[in-house]
């Protein structure tokens, strides 16, 4: 899955925006929530993956901060 986000300075916007995209499978655990393991005594068990707390999806939390350019 892949999302664009087009970005331009909004004439009486916020110096900073925050912008959501969700939906995203989880990278590390694969969309599975965690990994099976065993203990030390033989049992199974399933840790959570800690990228994506157990859920299996992820979203990214896009900040956008608007400053003065001095270099151009």
């Amino acid at each position: 899955m892949k999302h664009i986000l087009e970005i331009s300075p909004d004439r009486y916007g916020t110096r900073t925006e925050i912008r959501y995209a969700s939906g995203f499978t989880c990278p590390r655990c694969s969309g599975q929530g965690g990994f099976p393991d065993t203990n030390g005594h033989g049992n199974r068990i399933f840790i959570p993956c800690d990228l994506c707390d157990g859920t299996g999806k992820v979203r990214a939390n896009i900040t956008v901060e608007w400053e003065a350019d001095y270099e151009s």
